[in-house]
């Protein structure tokens, strides 16, 4: 019966055990009538615990709790339906008054009010309430998101003779309001942590968990007093079964009738796994044995699926087809199939739709009494998941990487890696910017445009105050120093103490799950460790300045005792030393008498001194670790984060307005501490201040050194806040550059690890949002930065919670370390690949580390523009104005950026050596001219030196033609009149001449440059390009990406004679040879074994087009399927078996399987034309475009017509239209008929209808050509990928139009995943000798980085009949618009 059990809610093979639990038993079935079939999502939240970090005011507060659906078009609202006080509160007769209650003005829950009287207090309030959230008349099921909304409601304490009595009505305090996804709506258990805002700075404890329910399983909801708890309570009410009655007045069954019915076996699914999962999480698994043996209507589905398959297909042999049109999985019918469901009765809907949401409630009142049973324990479990989950989630704003310690600064000696300068020829280094600040805002800026394209596609809760505005977040990027060993006087030892770094930066701090387990057990034995955490302020500033950075480091560890220092208020312009010494004396009074009170308490095992410092507050922490009175606490140095911190002093200041009132503050106030900060204070600057405070070991001790600075700061030097060389230091060989890399040097020396021990150096840029700010004098001078970072805690929030383990102390033990956790992790097998990124795939370069379980463990990424400036390309390419259509790529930045990408894994540690098989992805249709003599100059690479320093002068031509060129037309048309004709042409290589493909690219050369041609040892394509680097000789080019290029005989598979010849003589022999994509092109050459350590057996697997590679990395192997590529270009691509000629469209080898093909549409109007329309009608802004294709109805169709439109930036490849925009206003078009339909040409529509207009224009021309080329209409589903894949609106459009769910990859660079797979894939066919099929590489695909996921349920088909009328309008105009202006 299990097994069956498992078939019927899709859990097949599973288990659950557990204990008996007997009151979870369903409850007697009632008649109550309803309407129709209707669901209700139930939320149930748990209030635990209300802590009081930093109120500002004592007195009375309550929580007010809300909800509500996020799409404002939902009428319905949600309204408590259950209050359970699952314990007392522990309020006494004096703090707590009244009880819960119930307003149905607005349908909100109230606790009951509770009094605060001081910080750090704890109330538990015990209490659950279930909010029920209803769906009404038409609305869409699961395509809107929930808000939860909590408002802290505050009441002053009003004396009354000698009494305190709350007031009656608490006012609105502050408001916390979290984003709850539609895909979590179906079954969600999750920590919900509650802050309010800086000024309100609590911890509520809550927990949420949401099921979905048919209408009418409770009750309607009784405002009753709370009840005590009872362990034989069934805290999940009466069952009501109402529905069958009603039902049966059900005339039809429509669309959301059966997405309601799969949605309930959907939640029946999840809630069984969520079950067995906190079970095994608590090790008290569920008993669900009643369940099973109550499941006697099993029987029902059996009779009535098997019944309706007889049914469905006889209608489909009718045709003339025989085929079974229901889906089975495992030899058994799938009931979640459409088809199926469509064809079942009126009666069986509804029994299915009874039976189902009979399962979920009694599997959510199961749980609710195991919540009851085990509260403390989930509630601790779902607490660590949130936490581990803090830093995948909170990644979209935080950048990482990793550089080496410079070994020691001289003069002329910048550190450029730092700052991603790279190598150049001559004097063009110092063409960039001198300013490292202006290029790590740049860096900042690119990475926030980013954020603004994407989609946050996850399934937990969303937290509104970061989720809310995505990009208004700060940027932080953050920098893992690799600490070198110390400089000796021997001119050696650093080479020769290679060996001993790397042992080095092995050892770490343990993992913060296993810490906490060790730290408990120690602490029982040995006693318990004090940790002191001491918060310093800046100039003239207060001791409350830091309280937000303190208020996270008490989240994330409660135990920490903190000072926050006040010896220095109104003292900040004197002398540094005096501040330093009362610092000091101030700690040590604190740190004792915290010592006395624990060693009171018990054996006091260890101590550990943090500390926190602002602006000039970190000088005056330096200063007093100086200070003797420190020094019998120095072994007890923890943490060290230095917030904006001038560690270097104002040496090279690049703020003019700011150092002018420097100066003003010396000459007229004789401020001692500026004249300390700006060098002034001795006229020999080896007898100043700060020379002489750098020569103390005042960093050494700490076990943690964060430096947090932010480019926007022009208070404090970038260089000075980040403890690092400036451009104009390294060129200053006066005495005074002198001393200042000798302090430099001096301070890093005392950063730099001993070699017994290990050590966290982390430098953090925080980048806050400067629109923000407005302009004001504030943001001119640099001081908004500084002042932000006391003001904003999110960038604190941040790093604490990604990196706990450097802020809660445990027991130090070998581990792996930290930051190593999200560079590699590599086991051996792991395979690398490195390609050019799909949606910017003449923009960038990335490499990209799989390891054995296809989970990516390291990445990085080149961006032609940004990091290879001196090429001087925009979005990687050349737009030559003297030739209409001409668009290249510097071939031999490639090359550079190559060495770039493989110089930034070395220093992210990554072991070149464990790298198992190479392969990539290069953009298609580009090709590269290897000049006669290349052969030998490949295979003789000196590897003491970098790539573009000897391939210079490897290529006939320097400028690569890339896909977006389109100036070959004439050649186009010469090759297919050669041959017989565009259709013959297909029919040989299954595309007719297109611009971009590689052979009329070709034929241009021969017929104008002839010279270059005939210089020409062999053509490469880019992808077969960067595959000879790696072997270091001419690799051929592999069948998938060869069947881009008009040249290839594609059912042979080979070099088609006939084409060759109508493209350039002796061709044939300048391409090489053909091979597999799976082959294996070669063994890495030499070179990089020598000079990155690679294993001299790690094997280059074919590289190939980044299209073919999308295939592979989607996992599209199933017919029906298609993928929608939103990048610079949009492409449409699925499989077939026998591909047909066709005079649009294309059909390439499928590059993972030997007999299949790949079928694709390009579009070269995609991303770049999105973004112009965006720019000139939305305000530049995504959020401003997705508002206006939100509020327009589908077809843009007003109460006069209908609006269409044609948009194209490029010149179109489908149709084979010039640039132009032509916008058609349709008379009368409703959507019902285009008979008596009239089109009229306009200038252009309003901003909202423009958009529209574009996004419906570009996927109805996908959906309309895709339908003549033979793709499936609809398709199975549609996966999207890509930047614009993140935007949900868009998606929405796609999903309407196509009439099929769609889904999204977990990543968007699904080329560069494929590359990665295929690597992986290339290997596992050498290592078996033959070709091994992908799909045995695809088990737990959604524990690996290819994981696909549901993100867009398949549009109302009414909706979708319309689009195909459109759709038809469209093709007829568009026809008309290639007969006028076509290129073809």
């Amino acid at each position: 019966m299990l097994r069956r059990l498992g078939w019927l809610i899709g859990l097949n093979n599973r288990r659950v055990e557990a204990k008996k639990l007997p009151d979870a038993k369903p409850h007697p079935a009632k008649v109550q009538p309803v309407v129709m079939l209707d669901t209700v999502q139930e939320l149930a939240i748990y209030i635990h615990r209300f802590h009081n970090l930093d109120l500002f005011q004592q007195g009375w507060y309550q929580l007010k709790i809300t909800m509500r659906w996020d799409n404002e078009e939902y009428a319905s609202i949600g309204t408590p339906a259950r209050v359970m006080q699952y314990e007392a509160p522990n309020l006494g007769s004096d703090d707590g008054y009244g009880v819960w209650r119930i307003d149905d003005t607005d349908n909100s829950f109230a606790t009951q009010p509770f009094q605060i009287k001081y910080a750090r207090q704890d109330v538990l309030l015990s209490i659950m309430v279930a909010f029920d959230l209803p769906l009404t008349g038409n609305e869409d099921p699961f395509s809107s998101a929930v808000i939860l909304k909590f408002e802290l409601l505050y009441a002053p304490v009003l004396e009354n003779g000698s009494e305190f009595q709350a007031s009656p009505d608490g006012c609105p305090a502050a408001i916390h309001e979290f984003r709850i996804p539609p895909k979590a709506l179906l079954g969600l258990h999750s920590y919900c942590p509650v802050y309010f805002d800086a000024f309100h700075a609590v911890l509520v404890d809550v927990s949420v968990h949401i099921t979905l329910l048919k209408a009418g399983s409770h009750k309607a909801p009784v405002k009753v007093s709370s009840i005590p708890y009872s362990a034989t309570d069934d805290v999940s009410g009466e069952s009501i079964d109402g529905s069958t009655q009603a039902l049966d007045q059900v005339a039809s069954t429509d669309l959301k009738q059966i997405m309601l019915v799969k949605a309930l076996l959907n939640a029946c699914d999840t809630m069984l796994v969520e079950l067995q999962k906190l079970g095994d999480a608590i090790n008290q698994a569920v008993e669900l044995t009643e369940f099973i043996s109550k499941m006697n209507d099993i029987k029902l589905f059996d009779s009535f699926l098997e019944a309706n398959q007889v049914t469905a297909d006889a209608d489909v042999s009718g045709q003339g087809k025989p085929q079974n049109c229901l889906e089975r999985v495992n030899g058994r019918l799938d009931f979640r199939s459409d088809r199926l469901l469509q064809n079942l009765s009126k009666d069986d809907v509804i029994k299915m739709f009874n039976l189902s949401g009979d399962q979920v409630l009694y599997l959510w009142n199961t749980f609710l009494n195991f919540h009851r049973d085990n509260k403390t324990q989930i509630l601790e479990f779902l607490r660590d998941a949130w936490a581990k989950d803090r830093r995948a989630e909170w990644s979209i704003w935080m950048v990482y990487s990793k550089v080496e310690m410079p070994h020691h600064y001289i003069n002329g000696g910048f550190d450029e890696s730092s700052h991603h300068i790279v190598h150049k020829r001559g004097s063009s280094l110092w063409k960039l910017t001198d300013d490292p600040a202006q290029i790590a805002a740049m860096r900042a800026e690119l990475h926030r445009q980013s954020i603004a394209q994407m989609r946050i596609n996850n399934q937990s809760i969303q937290d509104m105050q970061i989720f809310g505005d995505p990009s208004g977040i700060p940027v932080v990027i953050i920098e893992c120093v690799m600490n070198a060993p110390r400089r000796t006087f021997s001119d050696n030892s650093y080479m020769r103490n290679l060996d001993i770094m790397d042992s080095v930066t092995s050892r770490t701090i343990l993992s913060s799950e296993a810490g906490k387990k060790l730290s408990s057990t120690s602490a029982a034995q040995n006693g318990r460790d004090l940790k002191i955490v001491i918060f310093v302020h800046g100039f003239q500033g207060h001791h409350l300045d830091l309280r937000l950075v303190r208020n996270q480091w008490l989240l994330i560890d409660p135990k920490i005792e903190f000072l926050m220092s006040e010896v220095n208020e109104e003292k900040t312009s004197g002398d540094l030393r005096e501040m330093g010494l009362r610092l000091a004396h101030e700690v040590v009074s604190f740190v004792k008498k915290k010592m006395d009170k624990a060693s009171r308490s018990g054996l006091l095992r260890d101590i550990k001194l943090s500390f926190v410092g602002h602006s000039i507050g970190n000088i005056i922490i330096r200063t007093a670790l100086a200070e003797s009175a420190m020094e019998p606490y120095l072994r007890f140095l923890h943490t060290y984060v230095s917030i904006s911190g001038p560690h270097l002093g104002y040496l090279y200041s690049s703020n003019s307005l700011f150092n002018s009132g420097l100066w003003l503050l010396k000459k007229l106030k004789g401020t001692q501490c500026i004249h300390q900060l700006t060098f002034t204070d001795d006229p020999d600057i080896r007898n100043t201040f700060f020379y002489k405070l750098c020569k103390q070991k005042t960093l050494e001790n700490f076990k943690h050194i964060i430096l947090l600075s932010s480019p926007q700061d022009g208070y404090v030097p970038y260089h000075s806040a980040r403890i690092e060389s400036c451009r104009a230091a390294s060129m200053d060989y006066s005495k005074k550059g002198k001393a200042f890399l000798e302090m430099l040097n001096d301070c890093l020396d005392q950063i730099r690890a001993p070699t017994t021990e290990h050590r966290v150096f982390v430098r953090c840029d925080v980048n806050f949002d400067t629109s923000a700010y407005g302009r004001n004098l504030n943001t001119f001078i640099g001081r908004a930065a500084h002042i932000e970072f006391l003001e904003s805690d999110i960038f604190a929030r941040f790093i604490m919670w990604s990196f706990p383990d450097l802020f809660q102390v445990y027991v130090w033990q070998p581990h792996s370390c930290t930051f190593d956790r999200w560079i590699h992790a590599l086991r051996w097998g792991s395979r690398c690949n490195y390609w050019v990124e799909d949606a910017t795939v003449e923009r960038s370069l990335k490499a990209t580390v799989l390891d054995s379980n296809l989970v990516i463990v390291a990445s990085e990424l080149v961006h032609f523009d940004c990091d290879l400036p001196h090429y001087k390309t925009k979005d990687g390419v050349y737009r030559d104005s003297s030739v209409n259509g001409r668009i290249v790529s510097p071939t031999i930045m490639w090359v550079e950026a190559l060495d770039l990408i493989l110089q930034r894994l070395s220093k992210s540690n990554l072991d070149f050596g464990k790298i198992a098989a190479v392969s990539g992805s290069g953009q298609q249709h580009g090709s590269v001219y290897w000049k006669n003599g290349s052969s030998a100059l490949l295979s003789s690479l000196d590897s003491k030196k970098p790539l573009v320093d000897q391939l210079g002068n490897a290529f006939s031509f320097n400028e690569s033609p890339i896909w977006m060129d389109c100036s070959t037309t004439a050649q186009c048309r010469e090759i297919e009149k050669a041959v017989g004709g565009a259709l013959e042409l297909s029919k040989i290589t299954d595309s007719r001449a297109y611009e971009r493909y590689t052979g009329p690219q070709i034929r241009k050369i021969f017929e104008t440059q002839p010279e270059v041609y005939k210089n020409t040892e062999r053509i490469s394509l880019v992808s077969s390009f960067m595959a000879c680097l790696f072997i270091g000789a001419y690799a051929c080019i592999d069948e998938t990406d060869g069947a881009g290029m008009n040249l290839m005989d594609i059912k042979q598979r080979a070099w088609s004679k006939v084409a060759l010849e109508a493209t350039a003589p002796g061709l044939e022999e300048k391409l090489g040879k053909l091979a597999p994509a799976h082959a294996v092109a070669g063994s890495i050459a030499s070179y990089f074994v020598e000079r990155f350590n690679f294993n001299k057996n790690c094997l280059v697997v074919q590289w190939s087009g980044d299209n073919p590679n999308s295939l592979a990395g989607l996992t599209i192997n199933t017919p029906g399927d298609l993928a929608i590529s939103l990048g610079t270009s949009d492409t449409v691509f699925g499989i077939t078996k026998d591909p047909q000629p066709s005079l649009e469209g294309h059909v390439f080898p499928n590059p993972v399987d030997t007999e299949g093909y790949m079928v694709m549409l390009v579009y070269k109007n995609g991303s770049l034309t999105r973004e112009d329309v965006r720019n000139r009608y939305a305000e530049k802004s995504w959020d401003v475009f997705n508002k206006f294709l939100e509020q327009t109805p589908p077809l843009n169709v007003p109460a006069t017509g209908g609006k269409i439109g044609f948009f194209y930036k490029e010149h179109e490849i489908l149709p084979p239209l010039p640039v132009g925009f032509h916008h058609y206003i349709l008379e009368n078009f409703t959507g019902d008929t285009l008979d008596g339909l009239n089109e009229q040409e306009v200038l252009e529509f309003d901003p909202p209808c423009e958009v529209r207009a574009l996004i419906e224009g570009q996927f109805l021309s996908m959906r309309a050509h895709a339908e003549r080329f033979g793709m499936p209409s609809p398709p199975k589903r549609i996966i999207a990928t890509g930047g614009a894949s993140a935007n949900q609106s868009i998606l929405s459009s796609i999903a309407s139009i196509f009439g099929c769910d769609i889904y999204t990859v977990q990543r968007p660079d699904s080329a560069s995943l494929g590359a990665a797979l295929r690597a992986a894939h290339g290997w596992l066919c050498n290592k078996k000798g033959s070709f091994v099929p992908i799909s045995s590489m695809y088990k737990d695909l959604d524990k690996t980085s290819l994981s696909c996921k549901l993100s867009m349920a398949a549009g109302d088909q009414n909706l979708v009949s319309k689009y195909a009328l459109l759709m038809k309008k469209r093709i007829e105009i568009e026809n008309h618009l290639v007969q006028k202006l076509g290129r073809c």
